[in-house]
């Protein structure tokens, strides 16, 4: 872990998945952006990582 505020492997996982949730999001936000429609997609993965089951 090199993040001096990671501090075990949950937090490390968790940081992980947020990244992964990101690099979904960033796909498709400049079309959200540029056409101005609210990105309902992005609350379905948001959902589904609601559901996720860290350990």
């Amino acid at each position: 872990m090199s993040d001096i505020y990671i501090r075990n492997e949950r937090e490390q996982q968790l940081v992980q998945y947020a990244l992964e949730l990101a690099q979904q999001i960033d796909k498709t936000a400049g079309k959200y952006d540029e056409s101005g429609e609210f990105p309902f997609e992005h609350f379905n993965y948001f959902q589904r990582a609601s559901k996720h089951p860290l350990k």
